[in-house]
């Protein structure tokens, strides 16, 4: 049997459970799955779910038996033929869940299409496709899936095969190129399209990383929060309606299974996505429902010279405190535990900066016990020279698959030496926000490679590769 390449509603759908996954499934990949019918209807579709819960296959199966045995019965369920699309290599292994392989042979979908093999030795060791054929299920690598799905994977396989994460330098700088004044005086640049877009990303990272002047000047919370605008629109308006924006960008809009080949092939990247669904409610309401679990960990460079903002310690309590009420409701509403934990908890981390010749290591003993009264808080040194292959090592460990650096200079000096093909600089710039005498990004007259522009009102977002 000749397997036909998946339609673009597959694709789009692929896409958009990829999105989904992505901040949510970690450190799992986020893997999108879905079946169809034999007229390449679409009747289930899925994508990874937290850790310890249904892989993007086993949730499809998942759902699509609880439709069937719904009011609204889905086409040829009589006959239960079907098809299987998924993003990623299904797993042959057992972990916190069962082999998603076994699941695929009791089923006997009449074909299997996959987008990527898996690199992790875990599932590539025991790889065995000659399974599938032997069951009858036809089984093939769509190089359709793989370019849909690519740009969401990237970031595991960064992990997986070199030990580090997949990192994103962010700045966003005035019309005259500084994210900061003379003075470090703490001010915002970027406007309301921008800054919305700004939370979704945060949802999409597992770790967001700031330096310890940044620390100081800003007091930055990190955590992942929904717009109020977001919040009040939800109430008001059906999930499938897209919210107001006053973009004027066409790549701005969500891709119609209308559109044209050439231009839907060009949808699939992270950065066009992320533009697109921060103005899309279904979107957001997803995010809304879970998203204590889409809060990325929050990482801070601390250093023996450079003091804490004088509110910052009891603002990242405050913040635990809140996910953690938030936490145990969701889980009484659920039935699932009675009792919660701390380590539910988005960690905390402190990677600690020691040096040598600093003064007042008395009081910076007493700022670091502080420190560790905010729950779920982690401590990792590291050296003061070349420190950022120290951080990505350690934050793999931790399994992160996508890292989100904010800054300042001394973390983007120190990372933009160590960055690598997969990573990628996020340069945003306003055309109205002016601060004349600043500091600039170190890395900001090197930045030849552009990927992506986007124009989202007053502010011009790029992005761009080391060269």
């Amino acid at each position: 049997m000749k397997i036909d390449s998946p339609k673009e509603p597959i694709l789009e759908s692929i896409v958009r459970e990829s999105f989904l996954a992505l901040g949510y499934s970690s450190p799992n990949p986020p893997v999108a799955a879905l079946l169809t019918n034999t007229n390449h209807q679409i009747i289930a579709k899925a994508h990874t779910q937290r850790t310890g819960y249904n892989h993007a296959e086993r949730e499809a199966y998942r759902i699509w038996e609880q439709d069937k045995n719904g009011k609204e019965s889905i086409v040829a369920s009589e006959t239960n033929k079907h098809h299987l699309y998924v993003s990623l290599e299904p797993c042959s292994h057992f972990g916190r869940t069962a082999p998603c392989r076994d699941l695929i042979l009791s089923k006997k979908p009449l074909s299997i299409s996959v987008g990527s093999l898996d690199p992790n030795p875990l599932v590539s060791e025991k790889r065995n496709i000659q399974i599938y054929k032997d069951a009858g299920i036809e089984w093939q690598l769509s190089q359709e899936l793989k370019d849909a799905s690519r740009d969401f994977l990237e970031p595991f396989f960064t992990r997986i095969e070199k030990k580090r994460p997949k990192m994103v330098l962010k700045s966003v700088v005035s019309k005259e190129g500084n994210y900061a004044s003379k003075e470090d005086l703490s001010q915002a640049i970027s406007n309301s399209s921008s800054n919305q877009a700004l939370s979704l990303l945060r949802a999409k990272v597992d770790c967001i990383l700031v330096g310890p002047k940044t620390l100081k000047i800003d007091n930055p919370s990190l955590d992942f929060r929904i717009p109020q605008a977001i919040a009040d629109t939800l109430t008001r308006i059906d999930s499938n309606h897209n919210l107001k924006s006053n973009s004027n960008s066409s790549s701005g809009q969500i891709i119609s299974s209308s559109s044209s080949k050439e231009d839907f092939s060009k949808s699939f990247g992270f950065w066009q996505r992320l533009i697109a669904y921060a103005k899309d409610s279904s979107i957001w309401k997803e995010h809304f429902n879970q998203f204590f679990f889409y809060q990325p960990k929050r990482a801070f460079v601390v250093s023996e010279s450079t003091d804490l903002h004088p509110n910052f310690c009891e603002n990242q309590k405050k913040i635990q405190e809140a996910l953690f009420i938030q936490i145990q409701e969701y889980f009484k509403i659920v039935n699932e535990k009675s009792d919660v934990d701390v380590s539910l908890l988005p960690e905390v981390i402190f990677f600690v900066m020691s040096e040598s010749n600093a003064k007042g290591n008395k009081d910076f003993r007493a700022r670091l016990n502080e420190l560790q009264g905010i729950p779920n808080s982690k401590f990792i040194s590291i050296p003061d020279q070349n420190f950022a292959k120290t951080i990505l090592s350690k934050l793999a460990e931790l399994g992160v698959n996508l890292l989100l650096v904010e800054g300042g200079n001394l973390l983007y000096q120190g990372f933009y030496d160590v960055l690598e093909s997969q990573d990628e600089i996020l340069y945003i710039q306003s055309k109205n926000t002016s601060i004349s005498s600043g500091r600039s990004p170190v890395f900001a007259d090197k930045l030849k490679n552009e990927i992506y522009r986007e124009e989202l009102d007053s502010d011009t977002w790029k992005v761009f590769k080391k060269e």
